[in-house]
């Protein structure tokens, strides 16, 4: 199979994974990660329900959650707590964007999502790999979406990675946490280098992180999901 090819297959099957629960994420710094999920050919996400992602998200943001409040809750153009499936829906036929619905409708996978079609940024980004959302089963309102873009070259992935962080402490202020040098030549060189920057709230969480799974194929991942119960 084309390396390219592999690599975009695994990202899908990983955000996919992170769309399940934050406590996921570390999967993307694992050096296994890219030969366990090929071995296992189908995503575990896809054997989960609505009520399982939903205690999963529940359960990881009460051990995460912050003492204060976010003065916004960035999540690409979307709004967390009041969109709903159909919004989504409205949004992939007028945007002419490809997804797929599981879990009684809850989750949503949608793949090579034009930049365009994300109000938060800039058309010239080009193409998302894939995008995960899923829904809160009591009142059906968007809290958690996972965004991947995979087979980035090294200065594409520092300057997305750097356009985001950049919109997060705009909206925001500085990070909780950041993690690993930004740096075009250390994704250049693989070796799995991450970077990453983590906003933590009382009723919201923001996590951008960019990982070189080769040299100069480097994944960048997104997520934003709400912390409340």
């Amino acid at each position: 199979m084309n390396p390219s090819r592999r690599i975009k297959q695994v990202a899908i099957g990983l955000a996919a994974v992170l769309a399940v629960g934050t406590g996921a994420i570390a999967l993307l710094h694992a050096p296994f990660a890219k030969s366990a999920l090929v071995a296992m050919g189908e995503c575990p996400a896809k054997r989960v329900t609505a009520a399982d992602v939903e205690t999963a998200r529940v359960d990881s943001v009460r051990k995460t959650r912050g003492k204060a409040s976010a003065k916004a809750r960035p999540a690409l153009g979307f709004v967390l707590e009041d969109s709903t499936p159909d919004d989504i829906r409205s949004w992939a036929l007028k945007n002419n964007v490809e997804c797929k619905e599981s879990r009684e409708g809850l989750g949503f996978a949608c793949v090579n999502v034009p930049s365009s079609a994300l109000p938060d940024r800039e058309a010239s980004e080009g193409v998302v790999t894939s995008l995960h959302m899923n829904f809160r089963p009591g009142d059906k309102k968007l809290v958690n979406l996972s965004l991947t873009s995979a087979n980035l070259d090294a200065q594409n992935a520092v300057d997305r990675m750097a356009r985001r962080a950049a919109t997060l402490q705009a909206a925001l202020g500085p990070p909780t946490k950041e993690a690993g040098e930004l740096s075009v030549e250390r994704f250049a060189a693989g070796n799995m280098a991450t970077a990453s920057v983590r906003h933590v709230y009382r009723d919201y969480e923001a996590k951008v992180s960019a990982t070189a799974l080769e040299p100069s194929r480097v994944m960048l991942v997104e997520q934003y999901l709400s912390a409340n119960d």
